[in-house]
């Protein structure tokens, strides 16, 4: 018998996007749903605070209803008490009385990792409210499901979970590419998704790059997504003298084209819950670079299928020291580097979304009606 399931979600237009581009989040709840619909187990109500451009196109969902960001969670509790639920789950957004799909770091998380005493202080002030709102939001009667064991324990340490409530699900991707032998060309190519705050790296790769020796022969391609507000980024790369070897890309359509335009992707980030487009560069016989403070660090064995630098002690002499490292494998150990491509594509191999759903589908804890 099928059970009632209402479920959760901060905008159907960022999940279900035109334009082919969407963060890692949204796509994860994307296929969240995909697999909710293909498991035939439940009929499905979405509630959520914008959007509904695509709300006709979702096939399998029994209903959507755009409740608008003012005043949301009074007007979703007088929703919910119309309808007897037998589940209720939401997708990143906390609520205090339904099951939680998390896709970032927790505020108190994000004020103590990486900063020094006098900018936790700092960041405890400003953040006080939101960890307020988090420590009154997160539930502790119903599961938590986090993307990586590392948010895992964010979330178990700073909220006081208990561990046998809070379950991992790692993300899977959408496509495998075929294995292509591609020529080693006499050029290196980074790629990376950056914007203007510091959590993402993208300034930090900078300076990395700034401090490779000036007779290697690497380029760097970044995506950022604002392109429009690209202005201070693009003025660092020029003070940097990085002009001749970064390209500053706007968002784009296809990612799987932006793969074949790069050899390395570099996930620099302090705070990353996971890191789908690590999997997703796998997916693509590209191997990355991330930081030892990112999700998806679990799945990486350094030098075996990715790479990995220490991004807490010296982190720009640490991450100039790895590209370098992975250019001198990929000029002179070529074929070691094409070894650990097909390793990393492994990764992507052996995560799947419907055992990703599964673990939510099995572990969610059922309404009292």
């Amino acid at each position: 018998m099928r059970k009632k399931l209402a479920l959760i979600l901060n905008s159907t237009d960022e999940c279900f996007t035109q334009d082919g581009f969407s963060g890692g989040a949204n796509k994860v709840t994307k296929n969240l749903i995909f697999q909710l619909i293909e498991s035939e187990k439940f009929d499905i109500d979405i509630y959520c605070k914008k959007g509904q451009k695509r709300a006709n196109t979702v096939c399998g969902i029994n209903s959507i209803t755009v409740l608008g960001e003012l005043n949301f969670e009074k007007k979703l509790k007088k929703k919910l008490s119309e309808i007897k639920y037998n589940y209720i789950l939401s997708s990143d957004i906390l609520l205090s009385f339904a099951n939680n799909l998390v896709h970032s770091n927790s505020f108190k998380f994000k004020s103590k990792n990486g900063k020094n005493r006098l900018m936790q202080a700092l960041l405890k002030l400003y953040n006080y409210s939101k960890v307020k709102y988090q420590e009154h939001h997160i539930s502790k009667t119903h599961s938590t499901f986090t993307v990586s064991n590392s948010l895992k324990n964010d979330y178990v340490e700073n909220f006081d979970l208990s561990e046998d409530k809070v379950f991992v699900c790692h993300p899977a991707i959408d496509d495998l590419a075929d294995f292509v032998q591609e020529p080693r060309k006499n050029f290196f190519t980074l790629g990376s998704i950056v914007g203007g705050g510091l959590n993402k790296g993208g300034y930090l790769l900078l300076w990395a790059m700034s401090k490779l020796p000036t007779s290697s022969k690497i380029q760097a391609r970044f995506i950022y997504p604002k392109i429009k507000k690209a202005g201070f980024f693009k003025l660092v790369v020029k003070m940097l003298g990085l002009s001749n070897k970064v390209q500053v890309l706007p968002k784009q359509s296809d990612m799987n084209v932006y793969y074949k335009m790069i050899d390395c992707y570099v996930l620099p980030s302090l705070n990353e819950a996971f890191g789908l487009v690590v999997t997703e560069a796998a997916s693509n016989y590209k191997p990355s670079i991330v930081s030892s403070t990112t999700g998806v660090r679990e799945l990486i064995e350094d030098g075996v299928n990715g790479f990995v630098f220490d991004r807490e002690i010296n982190k720009i002499e640490n991450l100039t020291d790895k590209i370098s490292e992975v250019y001198n494998m990929y000029m002179y150990e070529n074929e070691k580097f094409t070894e650990v491509s097909k390793n990393a594509h492994k990764i992507a191999e052996n995560l799947d979304w419907k055992e990703f759903a599964n673990v939510i589908i099995d572990n969610m804890v059922e309404e009292k009606v």
